[in-house]
């Protein structure tokens, strides 16, 4: 079998559906387990419109949906997402954003105008 090329074993860093900023503030994870609220802490690595990249402060033990919740620069208020897990590479989680608001989407981009590209 012949080797994986370089550029298709990182594809996800060149085949974004939207772009990522480079974006560190707190977030907290949120899931019912089935049997109890779950709630996690972590740190974000980068958001786009699409969804965030984060660590936590323990592992994810629900693939479900989970509620992300973070303050975006320039927001008065924290948003309060309904995301997916979409993959865990090394400890540095990726969520894809599933419903936003027409006003979360305006602070998120309008955030993503004032940061750095990653």
């Amino acid at each position: 079998m012949a080797p994986v090329p370089a550029l298709a074993q990182d594809r996800r860093k060149y085949f974004r559906a939207f772009p990522r900023f480079a974006l560190t503030v707190k977030v907290r994870v949120q899931y019912s387990s089935g049997i109890e609220q779950v709630e996690l802490t972590g740190t974000t690595v980068d958001i786009g419109l699409g969804g965030l990249g984060a660590t936590l402060s323990q592992p994810l033990l629900s693939k479900e949906r989970v509620w992300l919740q973070f303050i975006v620069p320039g927001s008065p208020t924290a948003l309060r997402i309904l995301s997916k897990l979409r993959h865990l590479d090394n400890g540095h989680y990726g969520f894809q954003f599933l419903n936003t608001t027409a006003e979360e989407r305006e602070a998120i981009r309008s955030s993503c105008e004032k940061l750095p590209p990653t």
